[in-house]
């Protein structure tokens, strides 16, 4: 959320990327400042905060509560188990505190103000961007001085200090100024950068979208490299935990200003998933020639750059829910209620309404016009309702099966559910769910189109195997099993690193299939299997079968591992 007040949005950057380009479009000149708050949360000012929290209307004994939640809060630093003397801190944010981007958002109240006309602004935390287009750099440049002069008085007044040097002004259009002149910020002249960097994506005059995917490959690198030292092939940590250090810490690098990045080329998007395929394989232990529609299968991941268009389709939906006029809600429960009033006779004396949400009914009794819309829209067609002399009355019944309100309400919603009603409304959140249910299905299907399913077939994700398997080492196993990606001479003969890739015994290719279903050296372990699991050979006579049943249940895969360690493949 950004942290501007009343500015609903994910990425901010987004609010002058479409500037940006109707600048180039229209061969306009671009200067963006951009300009850094120092110590931002320790600066802040209580007594100011207070008055802007009442000003826009925060007032009784929440505004109490914040100001005894600041003021005069004790600061000590322990060093060595022995700690410093005491200090009482006048001003700044509790740091780590949920509390803490609100009210800093709430202290970047009007700051709007300052701006001259043509001027626009994106804030986030202590990240502000000032910019403005037009096609005299003159004109730009003078709005820009006097924009910069109020925001002097303007932090002076609630006691901001702006870091001179840490800001940097930039021209992003396509067109070229004759020179550079100065814009100052409290006497200070502001350096002049070929680029910006805002919140973590790179804005240049030129060729941005090559630069970002460099800064952004070489961060994932450098992340992947950590993984690699964290990612040992007998102990550490498990499969499915790094699995989630790549989501979390490297494919979110692409995520935050996905809704720009979904712009890219083929190419770049290409790169992207080659960052993601690169990360994946050091998190299962994979080689580097495992085919991605099998490593994506296991891993039970969608391409990056297909999550990349879901993420941005998402934040388009999102931005459409929140308009005052929007076709899509975000509730649920209080749409089901809506539609049933919708439906019920105009004519009932006394209406009952079963629902298990009782954060519905609790928006309800807290109604006020800051209220979710669809809230607003539920209580109006109650107050209409009322106004023939009806009585309603909502009833929670909690979510559990076998209460009977809770029964009678499941069946009533499951007959309207089947019935050909005609609902004009719609969910954001059923939009998103659908989405990534239909992105999950993606994988699945060119997973099952591709040359791989018949000699696989319907192999599970890693993540599903996982609490049969005990460490490390067994899932790294587990994952080349079903992969065929075992080192064997015949998969080195393949890539040209083996010479001879025959059985010594049976003079056929040494495969991961050889060995495990065919091999003379393995009969005894393999009627072994057979024995333990309650098969016979003929039920294991391809790899698909052998797969099938060993990671059917956790009793296979047991007993597979128990007999592994009498092979050469451990």
């Amino acid at each position: 959320m950004d942290f501007f007040l009343y500015e609903i949005t994910n990425w901010p950057s987004i609010k002058f990327s479409p500037n940006i380009l109707e600048a180039h479009q229209q061969k306009d000149f671009f200067i963006g400042i951009n300009l850094d708050i120092k110590s931002a949360y320790d600066s802040v000012y209580i007594d100011g905060l207070i008055q802007k929290c009442l000003h826009i209307g925060i007032t009784g004994y929440i505004v109490k509560f914040i100001h005894h939640f600041l003021q005069d809060r004790v600061v000590q630093v322990c060093w060595r188990n022995q700690l410093s003397k005491t200090k009482v801190t006048q001003c700044g944010l509790a740091q780590g505190s949920v509390l803490s981007p609100i009210l800093f958002a709430i202290f970047l109240f009007v700051f709007e103000d300052t701006l001259e006309e043509g001027v626009q602004v994106s804030i986030f935390a202590d990240d502000i961007f000032i910019y403005c287009s037009h096609n005299s750099p003159d004109h730009i440049v003078k709005k820009l001085r006097r924009t910069m002069n109020n925001v002097y008085q303007w932090c002076k007044y609630w006691k901001l200090n702006i870091s001179p040097e840490k800001s940097a002004v930039a021209d992003l259009s396509r067109r070229r100024m004759s020179s550079h002149p100065d814009i100052s910020y409290a006497g200070v002249p502001l350096p002049w950068k070929t680029e910006i960097k805002y919140l973590g994506f790179i804005f240049s005059k030129t060729n941005q979208n090559n630069i970002n995917i460099k800064y952004l490959r070489t961060k994932a690198r450098r992340k992947i490299n950590a993984l690699k030292s964290i990612a040992y092939k007998t102990y550490g940590p498990r499969t499915k935990d790094l699995i989630s250090i790549v989501n979390h810490s490297i494919c979110s690098l692409f995520f935050y200003n996905c809704s720009t990045i979904n712009k890219w080329s083929a190419t770049h998007l290409h790169i992207c998933d080659v960052i993601q395929t690169t990360a994946l394989r050091t998190a299962m232990g994979l080689p580097i020639w495992t085919p991605n529609i099998i490593l994506l299968k296991l891993a039970a991941q969608e391409t990056l750059s297909r999550k990349i268009q879901r993420l941005a389709t998402q934040f388009f939906l999102k931005h459409i829910a929140y308009g005052a006029h929007s076709p899509l809600y975000r509730n649920d429960e209080a749409l089901a209620l809506c539609q049933a009033l919708d439906e019920l006779p105009n004519d009932e004396d006394n209406l009952l309404l079963l629902t298990d949400s009782l954060s519905v009914l609790q928006a309800l009794a807290n109604l006020s016009i800051k209220s979710n819309k669809i809230i607003l829209r539920l209580a109006a067609k109650i107050a209409t309702r009322e106004k023939f002399h009806q009585n309603i009355v909502l009833l929670w019944t909690p979510g559990h099966a076998g209460i009977k309100w809770n029964e009678k309400a499941d069946n009533l919603a499951r007959r309207v559910t089947e019935s050909d009603l005609s609902i004009h409304w719609v969910t954001v959140e059923d939009i998103i769910t659908q989405l990534k249910a239909y992105a999950e299905n993606q994988t699945d299907a060119a997973y099952r189109g591709s040359k791989y399913y018949a000699t696989l077939g319907d192999i599970p994700s890693i993540q599903t195997v996982a609490p049969w398997l005990k460490n490390r080492r067994e899932d790294i196993i587990i994952a080349h099993i079903i992969s065929r990606m075992i080192v064997t001479p015949a998969l080195l003969h393949r890539f040209g690193l083996n010479d001879n890739p025959l059985c010594s015994m049976c003079k056929c290719d040494n495969s991961i299939e050889h060995i495990l279903l065919y091999c003379r050296k393995y009969s005894l372990i393999r009627q072994a299997l057979c024995h333990r699991l309650h098969v016979n050979l003929d039920d294991i006579s391809t790899f698909k079968s052998f797969l099938s049943i060993i990671c059917a249940s956790q009793h296979a895969i047991r007993a597979l591992f128990s007999l592994l360690k009498f092979s050469d493949i451990c």
